[in-house]
């Protein structure tokens, strides 16, 4: 969704002036709250997931690791 707000505004001539924005707000949703913090959790409850996590992709689509 954010990425799709970037392209909104990079079609006004804002795109340079927000791309930190959304960049920022991508790694904090990969790296520090979103994604880490619900694979984490999932983790404690079910400890099969751990496989699942490893061979998926959580942002990005790409075909599954073996």
């Amino acid at each position: 969704m954010w990425w799709g707000l970037w392209a909104i505004a990079a079609e006004t001539g804002w795109g340079l002036l927000t791309f930190p924005g959304r960049l920022m707000m991508s790694i904090l949703l990969m790296r520090v709250s979103g994604v880490a913090l619900l694979e984490r959790d999932i983790g404690q409850r079910r400890p099969d997931s751990a496989e699942y996590v490893r061979r998926t992709s959580g942002s990005f689509p790409r075909r599954p690791r073996t």
